[in-house]
């Protein structure tokens, strides 16, 4: 039998461990940079725009690029332009890869009881630094209606915070630049991770209760390909449909040639600080590395997806559902898919609620938002459906690099950024995107997203102040209001972390609730290849009250490596 993906119908292939890597055609295409964590680069030629595969190494301690002498778009590159650096090399690109599934396999699951508070409160292991690619888009992308630029604020200004205490720091817990700082709010807790740590804090004060690394939380678990092995990219997610905790990261055997896991933890209840935990080696990536994993609550199943990619070959993006009625129990069921090469860092839609009908996954790439939607068939899994059900034009320019009075900071542009909220019918979705001379936040509202998407209304929140807005997350509450959290700094304005929104009142394509600062920083990050920055940031909402949103990204106390992050929270006073 075959799985639909898209309009064309692929023939189900071997389970991950035991794929072939398909035959591929090598083309030269733009420089890479050395970047931090996975020996990969990826290079893609799309119609739309020109495209740069960027990487750099985080811990040379070399300080390779000049510094922004002001807050210019010639200097900082608002256009994604790349000055050449030491270390690059040709990269290439895989034309041939094309999408294919479906693919059902199992996972055996090993349980044990743990009580966080009694684990080693020690830092992790920092290993020698590994190197990751970046695929960048250059230049203005997209046919689509320009977006609404929102440079004026309004009198309302966004909640002030009610919760505002500090979160993990690179000196105590982490192991590498940046933080890939995530977190979410569950009925009693939130829960935070870093590269490679894990947080608990209570949710009624933003006390810490734990604190650990992901190597000692998986130890004895098992699962020995993540025992000790656990290399980043973490995620965590409170499913509210059952009621547990999913802490995640990535891990792997060799480096270049795998095998590759996404190492997944499941919680049995809502209690994350004292539970037994069911451990799986998830098989991840069919061969390929699997990059920057993001997970979503969906109506049947926690999905995740990756960026899979061969040596230097971007080889296309993967998509997994892991059962539901299957999590926390012996033997975990798992459905995955891949697209081609032409979509890039897609995005399964996280939803606090049951729902029923398909999962809806988005990408926002080459001038376009992307929409999919999975309907896995558990009984037949060769029927299992991936659709692409839009291609919805919108216009936009990617951003460079992020002046700061100290290192320019990768801005990820223009990527979708965690996570994508799914609210009712609506999707939500935000990225960067220049604005003027700067850097601004873009949103989108993408209604009946599973049956005939289409934009509802977008925006860009960029007030006329010289501060570039960055690294977006947002979340919807019950009502329908909308907050987003990001960074703000130029080149004499030390990152901060800020956050808006907008009342499902507001008008369209505005955010009515202007800025509220968290935190304003003290510090940035030191030349010396400390530019990454991100990889993203997280704001979800309390699935108790459905109002209250909790927000998590990184900054600096002081300027050197040492990276903070923080955690708030806030509520608009008409949700109830």
């Amino acid at each position: 039998m075959t799985g639909t993906y898209g309009a064309i119908s692929v023939a189900p292939r071997a389970p991950p461990d035991r794929a072939e890597p398909p035959a591929r055609k090598a083309v030269t295409v733009d420089k890479i940079r050395i970047r931090w964590l996975a020996a990969v680069a990826i290079a893609l030629a799309l119609s739309t725009g020109g495209v740069v595969y960027a990487a750099h190494d985080k811990d040379s301690r070399e300080a390779t690029e000049a510094e922004y002498e002001a807050d210019h778009p010639e200097k900082a590159n608002p256009a994604g332009e790349e000055a050449e650096e030491e270390g690059e090399e040709d990269a290439v690109a895989d034309p041939d890869a094309k999408g294919s599934g479906p693919v059902a396999f199992t996972v055996a699951g090993h349980s044990a009881y743990i009580d966080t508070r009694k684990l080693p409160a020690a830092p992790p292991t920092r290993r020698p630094p590994r190197q990751e690619t970046e695929l960048r888009e250059t230049g203005p992308q997209g046919t689509g209606p320009a977006a609404p630029v929102q440079t004026a604020v309004t009198a309302l200004a966004a909640p002030s915070p009610t919760v505002n205490v500090a979160g993990l720091d690179f000196q105590n817990w982490g192991a590498g630049w940046p933080p890939d700082t995530n977190g979410v709010v569950g009925p009693n807790h939130f829960v935070q991770t870093v590269n490679t740590s894990i947080g608990i804090f209570a949710k009624s004060t933003g006390a810490r209760v734990a604190a650990f690394t992901f190597d000692d939380f998986f130890a004895n678990s098992g699962t020995s390909e993540c025992d000790a092995d656990n290399g980043g990219d973490p995620t965590v997610a409170y499913d509210g449909p059952s009621g547990k905790w999913v802490i995640a990261d990535f891990a792997w055997i060799n480096s270049t040639k795998g095998p590759f896991y996404e190492c997944v933890a499941v919680s049995s209840g809502s209690d994350p600080v004292a539970s037994t935990w069911t451990f799986y080696s998830v098989p991840a990536g069919d061969g390929q590395f699997p990059d920057y994993p993001k997970f979503g609550s969906g109506p049947d199943a926690v999905y995740f997806t990756t960026n899979n990619f061969r040596h230097n070959s971007y080889v296309g993006s993967g998509v997994y559902a892991l059962r539901r009625s299957t999590l926390g129990s012996a033997s975990l069921q798992v459905l995955h898919v891949t697209t081609g090469s032409s979509f890039f860092s897609l995005l399964p839609a996280n939803s606090t609620t049951a729902g029923t009908g398909p999962e809806v996954i988005a990408s926002i790439w080459s001038g376009r938002i992307s929409v999919w939607n999975m309907t896995p068939n558990w009984t037949t899994p060769a029927s299992t459906t991936f659709v692409n059900t839009a291609n919805l034009a919108v216009s936009y320019s990617s951003v460079g690099r992020i002046p700061t009075p100290g290192e320019q900071v990768d801005s990820l542009s223009p990527r979708v950024m965690n996570k994508a909220q799914l609210q009712g019918t609506s999707l939500w979705l935000s990225h960067t995107v220049v604005a003027g001379s700067t850097a601004g936040v873009r949103w989108y509202e993408v209604s009946n997203a599973a049956t005939s998407p289409a934009i509802r209304q977008q925006g860009t929140y960029a007030p006329a102040d010289g501060l570039y807005r960055w690294m977006p997350s947002l979340a919807v509450d019950k009502q329908g209001n909308m907050a987003v959290g990001y960074n703000t700094a130029n080149s004499s304005n030390n990152p901060a972390i800020r956050y808006a929104g907008r009342l499902a009142t507001d008008p369209l394509g505005t955010l009515g609730q202007t800025e509220t600062t968290l935190i304003a920083g003290t510090g940035a990050p030191s030349t010396g290849n400390y530019n990454r920055w991100g990889d993203y940031a997280e704001m979800s909402v309390d699935p108790v009250d459905g109002c209250t949103f909790w927000f998590t990204t990184e900054y600096y106390a002081a300027t050197g490596s040492n990276w903070q992050t923080r955690i708030g929270s806030f509520k608009y006073p008409g949700c109830a």
